[in-house]
């Protein structure tokens, strides 16, 4: 905007009680306001805002909640880093909601490497990426935000990658989103950062579908092709304006067939689901062969059992009208729409969203009579087998007929899945329609439709509620309005993130008034890091609970725990709840005899001090039996709360404990002192069916120990693990020290004096070495002091091999380079082997799994033959690559 900049309220600051500024493309002078006390600030193309006004206003601004930045060309124009002192941090523990766009990049990296935001529920970033890797927005400064990454994505079901017009592309992950644009970007550049997100967050490519969504872009039939070396893209959509935008269509015929340009042939060979507003017509011959061809080469595959990669069968087809000013709603080509459904041989085909088979056009070219039974379905269908079967499934009993159909539906597509199964025959209708219990899940994601039929069908069964904001078809009020009324069939009810809509989903569940009578489990989970701030919320308007509960899990919901006055529960999840005094979680486990489950945790970031709270409610000389308790964990509760928890606590039976303690330096031994050598026995019981040890190294940071079933995690350095093994051996039974040990370097580098104690000490046999290209430190640093002998710190006269009892190594290479230093590891390892020298020579290598964690575009320049001598070399071992076997092609 080249308008003169406009000064509010004649130059003096905004008022104390401004909470929400929203200023979008109005040349307002922003640093005059001299802004404090913010709720949620939103700027959007102000070209004289500065990055020092934005630090200002969120220094001033503690309790922000919000904040987004778009378009601010003037933050290029000063370097921050001038105007702040060294290791300038700010505490932003309310913030839930950030977004960076079109913002420079070296602001978004400064801007992340101060902020301490524990309680961030998601982030967004663009920018002109100017040439650079996306993945150059994060670097080594912002470590302390991969928990919080790793939380926004953990729970992510696909990756998003869009790409459209202007060359700008998106990828989301979870609650986490990344993108940015650039000129004729290289046809790796989308890959490799969706490449860096997953590694960096320690998520393996392979076991992550992608959803690529191409809008109104013209990229190259090359972009494609960069996504099959290790991305795994299951959905395709291809959506253009019909007058202006690219002929999407031309990249049809390239998924039709395979390719030589690519190893293994077919381009997205994982290929799943299609989507498109190509429809035209005529002209849609190449849709049909792409559904024919895919099923064919699949086919043809499993058949000759084939090792080129062949392409997965086409399970969805989601087509729309090519034509712009065409009725949606007018019926499709009848013949086209059957054709296509025959090609793929059954694959499902949507017409603006209505499925095939429901277009009455198309339903009446089908099957006219529904047959009798399952049997006369098979063989009237023309099955080439022909004949009746020896068994029928019409012989089974209705009770294990109902059984395996329960167990083998889709959980989340149960009612789709069953109302298909009713038109398989009259018989399998009549018992599954008279089957109510089969009906009793009412799950949000299926829609409102779904909703209605499951009501009608379940009767007066005890229901099962499922609600997951994030997967809702339906919003809240239309799903609980039908089920409101029979809260006396609720059995179980389930409600995820809701994020600040909490109370008016209690209200409108009725929950606020009603407690469900029958009520067996409730589990409310908000996964915002840390949980949410506020008045905690009484339910069941102050009455207890019902008897019937059993099963409570309340993460990160500001839900008041002492009115309900839990008793007689199996199982108690309490995570991120900063209102339950220790008193309260007594009472729960004074009237919860035969618990079993125990949890309680107060989530990565939000660590609070509740010292005024450790000891109020625990009568002096009180003991809490639970005999029936299996599991125990405990995860970042305060030592002022954790240690009187346990010193009443007498858990003879459990089976596992987990304590994380984290933020807190202290030794985890620390905590048994005398008063909780009642403890001891437990561990030597839950330890000694260990057959293994497990130590995991989380970049130089964090810790964790596993032991049989027990597990420590905590914050702590490397030489205070030795430590916490010279407590528990003498206390432990003796072969503890001679088990087998795994040790994990991720991201983390560890010198030889540093192994020293663990190499000496501990029986080593497996070790792991995860790094990738994007972070630091390198793991890998330590092989070139695993191929000689080396000086050891306390021994300066002698040398000794490192590790001597490795026997099974696995390695991450973050670099092609990486494999020739393997390699040379490997083959100076073995050459000692059968040598009569002083001291303990290394054993040789049992199994070698190796693996690529580098850029995509540099795979390539991996030496194949170092592979072949690792092979050659280790004499015998097992080698894997990319967790198959090498034969040595």
């Amino acid at each position: 905007m080249n308008a003169s900049t406009i000064t509010l309220f004649g130059g003096a600051p905004a008022s104390s009680s401004l909470k929400d500024l929203c200023i979008s493309w109005i040349p307002i002078a922003v640093a005059p306001l001299q802004l404090s006390h913010l709720e949620s600030l939103t700027l959007g193309g102000i070209g004289t805002v500065s990055a020092l006004d934005i630090i200002r206003i969120i220094v001033d601004s503690p309790a922000l909640q919000v904040l987004h930045l778009v378009s601010l060309k003037g933050l290029s124009q000063q370097d921050p880093l001038a105007t702040l002192p060294a290791h300038t941090a700010v505490r932003l523990s309310s913030l839930r909601d950030l977004l960076l766009d079109d913002v420079p990049p070296s602001f978004i990296r400064f801007l992340l490497s101060i902020i301490d935001s524990p309680n961030l529920h998601s982030m967004q970033l663009a920018c002109d990426v100017a040439g650079q890797m996306t993945s150059e927005i994060l670097t080594q400064d912002i470590f302390h935000l991969i928990p919080l990454l790793t939380s926004m994505t953990a729970n992510a079901q696909e990756i998003i990658v869009s790409l459209s017009g202007y060359y700008h592309y998106k990828i989301s992950v979870g609650r986490f989103a990344l993108g940015g644009w650039m000129e004729e970007p290289p046809t790796n550049h989308v890959s490799s950062a969706v490449e860096w997100i997953c590694s960096h967050l320690g998520r393996h490519l392979r076991d992550i579908p992608v959803h690529l969504s191409i809008h109104d872009s013209d990229p190259q039939i090359e972009y494609l092709e960069s996504f099959n070396p290790g991305l795994r893209v299951t959905n395709l959509s291809l959506w253009s304006d019909p007058h202006f935008g690219p002929p999407l269509e031309e990249f049809i015929p390239f998924l039709s067939r395979p390719t030589t340009t690519l190893p293994g042939g077919w381009i997205l060979p994982h290929l799943e689901v299609i989507e498109a507003n190509l429809v035209l017509d005529d002209g849609n011959s190449d849709l049909i062969d792409l559904a024919r061809h895919r099923y064919d080469a699949s086919t043809a595959g499993a058949e000759t059992e084939s090792e080129v990669v062949v392409p997965k069968r086409l399970r969805e087809m989601r087509l729309a009208t090519g034509k712009k000013y065409m009725d949606p709603d007018a019926p499709p080509n009848s013949a086209f729409m059957l054709a296509l459904h025959e090609a793929g041989n059954g694959v499902d085909v949507f017409w603006h969203g209505a499925n095939l088979m429901s277009i009455t056009p198309i339903k009446d070219l089908g099957r006219d009579t529904v047959p009798e039974n399952a049997e006369q379905s098979m063989t009237s269908g023309g099955d080439p087998r022909s004949g009746h079967s020896s068994t029928s499934i019409t012989t089974l009993p209705e009770e294990i007929f109902i059984k395996i159909v329960q167990l083998s539906i889709n959980p989340d597509t149960r009612v789709q899945d069953l109302i298909k199964l009713t038109t398989v025959c009259r018989l399998w209708k009549r018992i599954l329609e008279g089957a109510p219990t089969l009906w009793a899940v009412i799950n949000a994601a299926e829609g409102l439709g779904c909703l209605q039929k499951a009501l009608r069908m379940a009767q007066g069964a005890l229901l099962h509620i499922q609600f997951r904001q994030e997967t809702s078809d339906v919003d809240l009020e239309a799903f609980f309005e039908p089920i409101r009324n029979r809260t006396s069939q609720w059995k179980t009810l389930l409600v995820v993130d809701m994020y600040q809509d909490w109370p008016q989903c209690f209200s409108l569940a009725g929950l606020e008034s009603t407690a469900p009578p029958r009520l067996e489990r409730l589990h409310l989970i908000n996964s915002i890091p840390g949980g949410l701030s506020g008045d905690p919320i009484t339910l069941f308007g102050g009455a207890p609970a019902p008897a019937s509960l059993k099963d409570v899990r309340l993460e990160g919901v500001p839900v008041a725990v002492a009115p309900l006055r839990l008793s007689g529960l199996t199982t108690l999840v309490l995570t991120n709840l900063p209102h339950v005094p220790l008193r309260e979680i007594i009472n729960v486990l004074t009237e919860s005899p035969a618990l079993q489950n125990l949890e309680l945790s107060r989530g990565y970031h939000s660590v609070s001090q509740d010292s005024e709270l450790a000891h109020t409610g625990v009568p002096e000389g009180q003991n809490i039996h639970l005999t029936c308790l299996r599991s125990l964990i405990l995860s970042g509760i305060p030592r002022s709360i954790l240690h009187p928890l346990l010193a009443i606590l007498r858990i003879p039976n459990t089976e596992a404990i987990r304590l994380a303690s984290l933020h807190q330096q202290s030794p985890i031994q620390e905590l048994f002192t005398a008063d909780l050598n009642h403890l001891l026995p437990v561990l030597l019981r839950i330890t000694s069916a260990a057959d293994r040890i497990h130590i995991s190294f989380y970049g130089n940071i964090y810790v964790s120990i596993a032991m049989g079933g027990f597990q420590a995690y905590w914050e702590t350095q490397l030489e205070r693990v030795s430590v916490f093994f010279e407590w528990l051996f003498p206390r432990m039974e003796a072969r503890l020290k001679e088990l087998p040990t795994s040790i994990s370097l991720r991201e983390c580098a560890h010198r030889p004096a540093q192994m020293e104690w663990f190499s000496s000490n501990l029986n080593v046999t497996e070790l792991e070495l995860y790094s990738n290209a994007f972070s630091r430190p390198d793991s890998t640093e330590l092989l070139p002091f695993l191929s000689r002998p080396v000086t050891m710190g306390s021994q300066q006269c002698s040398s000794k091999w490192l590790i001597p009892q490795l026997e099974v190594i696995r390695c991450h290479l973050a670099l092609p380079r990486d494999m020739a230093r393997f390699a040379s590891m490997v083959q100076e390892r073995h050459s000692v082997v059968e040598e009569d020298t002083m001291g303990v020579t290394p054993k040789p290598f049992r199994k070698i799994w190796l693996a690529y964690r580098g850029p995509t575009w540099l795979v390539n320049l991996i030496d194949m033959e170092a592979l072949k001598t690792i092979q050659r070399e280790s004499k015998g071992a097992d080698v894997y690559w990319e967790e198959e076997e090498w034969t040595g092609s």
